[in-house]
């Protein structure tokens, strides 16, 4: 059964994929960044809606 996620996991969600994003970036997997950056920017997406 799922649950709904509490804030502090949304923070560290956010947190890993930022860093993995970071990571990707400076060992030069830039189109990996790229894919991980459109994932960042949907999960904050859906994370806005599901506030409202």
């Amino acid at each position: 059964m799922l649950t709904p996620e509490r804030p502090q996991e949304k923070s560290q969600i956010a947190n890993v994929l930022e860093h993995s994003i970071e990571l990707f970036q400076s060992t030069g997997m830039s189109e990996l960044a790229s894919k991980w950056e459109r994932i960042l920017k949907t999960y904050k997406t859906q994370k806005d809606k599901s506030a409202l």
